[in-house]
């Protein structure tokens, strides 16, 4: 009976992945749950229409609290907490979001080499969540990335070929937001472009963990930073 304790134990331990058997607790409370604690780099919209709730929030924490390696894979856990900005869909009763993710990557000795896929739970993001609160834990079924500009909507993006780095206007409106980095500390450099208005263009600027935006003026490159959604 032991030795079949024992076989059980570890076959559900191998249907965990290499996570071992089940993830490791956060020093917080979390009120929601990633399918297989993976980030979604985007959402299906048919996934969010069966969605009962949708809530746009900002994410104000990203801590890593957990580090596991199994084989040649290195596994980072974090908990991530989103400040509700508003409830689109449904209903959310805590004024915050949060749950666990976890990114994995192939050690030193792997010899396996991989592309740094961007972040996409960091503090400052803006996104709604689709969320299915008839299972047993609130699962995120998808997500939509939002516009920091009020009223935060879809994203306004500028035509595809704005983004070549041969564009004067491109080329001006970075060094404008890298002028305005570099005054603040210089801690947080301009990432990309989000969005291009009638009279501004929203520049991104941060870090791998954290990131804030800054509205940079058509003709005159004037830099204003934009507050926090949920303030």
């Amino acid at each position: 009976m032991a030795k079949l304790v024992a076989t059980f134990i570890v076959f559900a331990c191998v249907g965990l992945g290499v996570t071992g058997c089940g993830p490791p607790a956060p020093p917080q409370r979390v009120n929601a749950v990633l399918p297989k604690n993976l980030p979604y780099m985007r959402g299906l919209q048919e996934d969010c229409d069966k969605a009962d709730a949708v809530v746009l929030a900002q994410c104000t924490l990203r801590q890593e609290y957990a580090k596991r390696t199994k084989g040649n894979w290195k596994q980072r856990w974090y908990v991530s907490r989103w400040q509700v900005v508003r409830v689109e869909r449904g209903q959310w009763p805590d004024a915050s979001v949060g749950f666990i993710f976890y990114e994995s990557w192939p050690t030193p000795e792997s010899g396996i080499v991989l592309g740094v896929a961007p972040a996409v739970y960091y503090r400052g993001a803006l996104l709604a969540f689709c969320i299915d609160t008839s299972q047993d834990k609130p699962t995120i079924v998808a997500q939509e990335q939002r516009s920091r500009i009020p009223p935060h909507g879809k994203l306004r993006l500028p035509p595809r070929d704005f983004y070549d780095p041969g564009k004067v206007i491109w080329r001006d409106v970075m060094a404008a937001a890298m002028e305005f980095a570099r005054s603040t500390g210089g801690k947080m450099l301009p990432r990309r472009v989000l969005e291009e208005y009638d009279d501004f263009y929203v520049v991104e600027i941060g870090n791998a963990m954290e990131s804030e935006v800054v509205t940079v003026k058509k003709g005159t490159y004037e830099v204003q930073p934009v507050e926090p959604a949920y303030r």
